[in-house]
């Protein structure tokens, strides 16, 4: 355990977290979506894009198969766990306290990482015999292209707010 989680107020969870939606998720139900999103993550996923799947998988996977009653009433404390789940299991009760329509169509659909790399990659540029010719009243517009993205360091993970 390091001196800085050492000194990091204790965060126990003891009751589920509440989504503004409707729908909760117990602490070990938190606990595991913390642990997928690690997961999906280290497999490539954006972070947020990860932790909002993760949260989205286990809600489902929660409503299909209900936990046994003394499991909804474990208690989760942060002290209790390695720094990178415990920092995820935080982060995972954040969004759930903010979740929103928006975060619930984004879990639903699937991450694929040819995707991503589509849009890393410069658009080819428009076939010239395609396009239309100008019309005569038609303002003539400058075309400039977008710079590209930034690449955003391995080890810098988005955070949502509290």
């Amino acid at each position: 355990m390091s001196l800085e989680q050492e000194d990091a107020p204790v965060q126990v969870f003891g009751e589920p977290t509440w989504t503004p939606l409707g729908w909760s998720l117990s602490p070990t139900r938190m606990l595991e979506a913390a642990e997928l999103s690690i997961r999906l993550y280290t497999e490539g996923q954006p972070d947020v894009t990860a932790r909002i799947h993760a949260i989205y998988q286990t809600h489902l996977n929660d409503e299909e198969n209900p936990q046994a009653a003394h499991y909804r009433t474990l208690e989760v404390s942060t002290d209790r766990l390695p720094e990178d789940i415990s920092d995820e299991l935080l982060l995972v009760h954040n969004l759930l306290a903010n979740w929103n329509k928006t975060h619930e169509r984004l879990g639903r659909v699937p991450w694929r990482e040819d995707d991503e790399d589509a849009e890393r990659e410069p658009p080819s540029p428009p076939a010239v015999a395609a396009a239309p010719p100008p019309s005569r009243g038609a303002e003539k517009r400058r075309s400039v292209p977008s710079p590209p993205p930034r690449e955003v360091p391995t080890g810098k993970r988005g955070r949502v707010a509290s």
